[in-house]
């Protein structure tokens, strides 16, 4: 008897699905397989790029497919027409590395989407690397001087999954050796916890965070190489913490924001995100500024920004509050360095020798960047909620405390209702 719809999971579903349309894919390119042959390099070239369009789509059916077509593909063409048309042979041809494409020949057996571990499928596709900030020399010898994809799911198949979002992202973190970590970001664009990276090693080598080992873009993905920071996540083992154990590692984390707030942001330069990417609000979406910003004044604009409700007489009266919290420890303008997403879950302790627990360092610097003064207290309790149980929220670093910005931490809970 066949199973009604009911009877089939979702899952199965579009297990099936995915290997019906990868059937009737195939079955098209197989009928023209013997014209292939005898067609042109740049036919060739086209059916290359259409087979790894459909290893993406079957590995991840919701894929931005214009993402995976190759940046160089229309120079890459135009040189192949180029050669065509004087009459020499395209596939004797050698392309710039910048523009260089593998040319799938349709004989050759190539590796199946089916035969790549799951959580890399997004790493899937046509072309090389492209080096975006030099690699260390451990990570060069990893993939020695091929920067294809296959090369690079091959190495990083033999990696341990440290971190993998659970929210559907594709964000994750492979450990590659002793030493380093990956962090595989599904945007090729998004340089801003890398950059927040080479600032922290050069201008705050003080603080614990990551060094940064290299950065390659791949197929849409930012693959961001760093240093490998042993230790137990905060969240994990605060619960068995004494009073006088978490009082210690709070002490040692003001020590360290404290070091960290003494670097404000240099006359003239944008406010946000250290890749001149903006301001970010991280909410229950990530709102960003649109334009740059300067000025305290440029920041309450951001911060006012699109309401989902309100009247504009209430609206201008919150503004009011917050114009009167300006004597708040700092002055309005102060702009600070800032990690922007301080939670249990981003400190890593280790036991020392005495059998203490010790700060070995501080992760995921996605969000940071120059900020007011006060915007690292209002976001360290962006995950507390009425119903907490968790004593963290009565440890908080002194020097980033909200009991410092009373005023403005008040504000920001009446507004977080009024955005995303």
């Amino acid at each position: 008897m066949e199973a009604t719809y009911d009877e089939i999971s979702e899952a199965e579903m579009s297990k099936k699905m995915r290997k019906r349309l990868k059937k009737t894919f195939n079955e098209a390119l197989d009928a023209h397989h013997g014209a292939l042959k005898s067609q042109s390099a740049i036919a060739k070239y086209n059916s290359g790029i259409l087979r790894d369009l459909e290893a993406a789509f079957i590995a991840s059916p919701n894929v931005d497919l214009l993402s995976r077509i190759p940046p160089s593909y229309s120079s890459s063409m135009a040189e192949l027409l180029k050669e065509n048309l004087d009459g020499q042979d395209p596939l004797e041809s050698e392309l710039p590395p910048s523009k260089r494409l593998k040319v799938h020949d349709c004989n050759e057996t190539e590796e199946t989407v089916e035969d790549i571990p799951k959580h890399l499928r997004t790493l899937h596709g046509p072309g090389e690397a492209v080096v975006k900030a030099p690699l260390a020399v451990t990570i060069e010898r990893s993939f020695g001087d091929d920067l294809s994809a296959s090369n690079i799911i091959s190495a990083l198949s033999r990696s341990q999954i440290v971190f993998r979002d659970t929210t559907g992202g594709e964000r994750m973190i492979l450990k590659i050796s002793d030493e380093s970590v990956v962090k595989i970001v599904p945007d090729s664009t998004d340089t801003r916890e890398y950059d927040a990276l080479i600032y922290l090693s050069q201008k705050c080598p003080e603080v614990p965070a990551p060094r940064p080992e290299g950065l390659i873009q791949l197929n849409g993905q930012s693959l961001m190489f760093m240093s490998y920071i042993p230790g137990e996540s905060l969240a994990e083992v605060w619960d068995s913490m004494s009073q006088g154990q978490k009082a210690t590692v709070s002490g040692e984390l003001n020590t360290v924001f404290s070091e960290l707030r003494s670097h404000q942001c240099p006359p003239s330069i944008p406010w946000g995100a250290i890749d001149g990417a903006g301001c970010i609000d991280q909410r229950r979406t990530v709102r960003r500024s649109d334009r740059d910003i300067l000025s305290a004044k440029d920041f309450e604009e951001f911060f006012f920004s699109n309401p989902k409700y309100g009247s504009e007489v209430w609206i201008a009266f919150l503004r009011k509050l917050y114009d009167s919290a300006e004597g708040e420890q700092d002055s309005q303008d102060t702009c600070v360095f800032t990690h922007g997403d301080l939670r249990q879950a981003n400190v890593l302790v280790r036991r020392t020798l005495e059998g203490e627990l010790s700060v070995s360092g501080i992760i995921d610097w996605e969000f940071s960047g120059f900020y007011p003064a006060y915007w690292e207290s209002i976001k360290l309790t962006n995950c507390m909620g009425t119903r907490e149980t968790s004593d963290w929220f009565l440890h908080l670093p002194e020097s980033i405390s909200p009991l410092r910005y009373p005023k403005r931490w008040l504000l920001n809970l009446v507004w977080d209702s009024h955005v995303d």
